[in-house]
């Protein structure tokens, strides 16, 4: 792995595809989990075996942890024919019983079972669940089994941004770390993700965790590379750039909406749960708007630097309002007094407080016109009136994601 020169041009630019030409540079391979697989096992090219377990009548291995979570975690796991796949095992909780695993992937398994007879390039799909002869320690013996996918995109923004940080310092700039995915890719996500939701909404299932660490690369190793400048913003691009909506620990079937505070991280949450109010079939649209532009800027939309702000549904609340320079009517606040719980409201009230204003306007993020389209369409799903927001469906006819046309 090797950097090249740095551009004899550093003047700061504001676009992604500048006359001078940046730095590329092409990062260090993934970490071991992300190591690009065979379609069968090689033994001569991985980790140390943990154990083994038998589900439905066949033998796999369990090999290094890919990723963890409150309630689970997954490894890879290769099959007796020697293919590689990920396996999600639910964690033994405090005071768990024998029907504890079940509950916590029942989920999963209705979803699965619905889109059993139906695929979408963009949505993940299990390949098998169900549960193990013999428990592993610390897991219940509930298991899925899904493909083996690439990082997600809130990794590969995270790793983007140590190394632009390192690319920076040693070129002694003083401009901050900054990277986001080229304009061109934003879109092609972009596209991905409302075609894959929109496919999610015809069959009434509601993902209601849609977020960065959700969007994962359906290649393995999807063949990163920078283009860095060294005193304005860089940029991630990938020759392999089809992703796939995953985990579906929340989501649930449109017929039954109800009101729960835990859907959605709370700087994806969208104005009506934050209010205690049920969620419908554009709640999803809301977190996908914040999406588009935390793609496009690589900075979260309406979180606080604060510690004591940033997972403060109240404070969400007053940076949505802020940010957006749109207040929630009398007519919604009224809505949501008659209709919402206020248990699940929390915190959140029709005060005077001002936003953050360390964040800046939704107005002020764009750094150019060529990005016209994209923050119309994000505008349309970021509406804070939930009944005038699109549907995916709606959204799709947006000419951002409808049009092949390069901004």
């Amino acid at each position: 792995m090797s950097s090249q020169p740095p551009s004899s041009q550093d003047t700061p630019i504001s676009q992604d595809t500048p006359s001078t030409t940046p730095s590329s540079f092409t990062p260090s391979p993934p970490s071991a989990k992300f190591i690009a697989e065979p379609f069968y096992f090689d033994e001569k090219n991985t980790g140390e075996q943990i154990d083994s377990f038998v589900l439905n009548g066949e033998k796999y291995r369990r090999f290094e942890k890919l990723g963890e979570g409150a309630f689970g975690a997954v490894y890879k796991v290769v099959s007796e024919n020697r293919r590689v796949f990920a396996g999600k095992l639910i964690k033994v909780q405090e005071d768990d019983d024998e029907h504890s695993g079940y509950s916590r992937v029942k989920n999963e398994i209705k979803i699965f079972d619905l889109l059993r007879s139906v695929e979408h390039a963009n949505v993940l799909q299990s390949k098998k669940y169900g549960m193990m002869e013999h428990s592993i320690d610390g897991f219940h013996k509930h298991i899925l089994i899904f493909p083996l996918l690439g990082p997600s995109l809130s990794e590969t923004l995270d790793d983007a941004m140590v190394d632009d940080h390192k690319y920076k310092k040693d070129r002694n700039s003083t401009a901050a770390p900054a990277m986001a995915f080229k304009t061109s890719i934003v879109r092609e996500f972009a596209q991905q993700i409302a075609k894959g939701m929109a496919f999610l909404q015809k069959y009434h299932v509601l993902h209601l965790d849609l977020k960065l660490d959700n969007l994962c690369f359906a290649n393995v190793e999807p063949d990163i590379s920078y283009l860095f400048h060294k005193r304005s913003i860089s940029f991630i691009t990938m020759k392999h750039s089809a992703i796939k909506i995953v985990d579906f620990g929340q989501a649930q079937i449109s017929h039954h909406p109800k009101a729960n505070k835990l859907f959605h991280a709370t700087t994806y949450r969208c104005p009506e749960l934050l209010l205690g109010l049920p969620y419908s079939e554009v709640s999803d649209v809301w977190p996908f708007g914040v999406l588009m532009i935390e793609m496009y800027c690589g900075e979260r939309l309406f979180q606080s630097d604060a510690k004591e702000k940033r997972i403060c549904e109240a404070w969400t609340f007053r940076n949505i309002q802020s940010v957006m320079g749109e207040k929630v009517t009398k007519e919604l606040w009224m809505e949501a007094r008659l209709e919402a719980s206020p248990e699940l409201r929390g915190s959140v009230r029709n005060d005077s407080v001002p936003g953050d204003a360390t964040l800046p306007l939704f107005t002020e993020l764009k750094r150019n016109e060529e990005a016209d389209l994209l923050f119309k369409c994000a505008k349309r799903a970021l509406t804070i009136n939930w009944h005038d927001r699109p549907t995916f469906q709606q959204l799709l006819q947006d000419p951002y994601l409808s049009g092949t046309t390069d901004e």
